[in-house]
């Protein structure tokens, strides 16, 4: 009987961290739009004078529109334009923009098989390219395949790019999700002690990793 009880146990705080990050994910998302957006304004400004980027900028701006009234489907098919006739820049930005719009009509295996694409084409802006395997990651917990999201982000985790440790949150989460709960506990405890990591990763890290284990510091 002892053991059933502490497989519940065990259940319960797994459900209860799984929560508290939802709560996060949210966040996550937000925040990480706001930056690429940012980014790729600052990566495309020295060209803006040219005809050809001024023409994309306003299509992605009416494209970003439909998102924000939720036409989503929309906004989809004027981001696929983008994407095809746009210079680099705006395409990949149109990619990730027609990922949240697929994600906000409830497609999350078609805007990871986009995330997928950008993390793969070797032409893809590193940071971009990142920030894609971080978001497919997400979204492959939401869409229950953590086991894909700990493959994909075991590269990008261990390197010493500046989104390891969030690829490291993500994955222990995604370890979580999948039962291997020790794994999950070492990756979080190393987020807390490491000097490094950003105060709100470590923030978190805690918060879950306290929610799994009572005990840990």
């Amino acid at each position: 009987m002892g053991d059933i009880f502490n497989e519940v146990d065990e259940d319960v705080r797994r459900d209860q961290a799984m929560r508290l990050w939802k709560r996060y994910g949210r966040y996550f998302v937000a925040l990480l739009a706001i930056i690429v957006v940012g980014a790729g304004a600052n990566a495309t400004w020295n060209h803006i004078k040219t005809k050809r980027m001024m023409a994309d900028g306003s299509k992605f701006s009416a494209a970003v529109s439909l998102v924000q009234n939720r036409q989503y489907e929309q906004a989809a098919l004027r981001f696929s334009e983008q994407i095809t006739n746009s210079g680099a820049g705006y395409s990949q930005l149109a990619q990730l923009q027609k990922a949240a719009a697929l994600i906000a009509s409830d497609d999350h295996n078609g805007a990871i098989s986009i995330y997928d694409s950008l993390a793969d084409t070797p032409s893809t802006d590193r940071m971009i390219a990142d920030l894609a395997v971080i978001l497919a990651g997400i979204h492959r917990i939401d869409a229950d395949r953590a086991d894909e999201a700990t493959e994909r982000l075991l590269e990008l985790s261990e390197g010493t790019g500046p989104w390891r440790h969030l690829a490291r949150e993500i994955r222990a989460l995604a370890l979580l999700k999948s039962g291997n709960k020790q794994r999950a506990r070492e990756l979080l405890a190393s987020l807390v002690g490491d000097p490094t990591s950003p105060p709100g990763v470590r923030s978190r890290a805690t918060e879950v990793l306290g929610t799994l284990n009572p005990n840990a510091s």
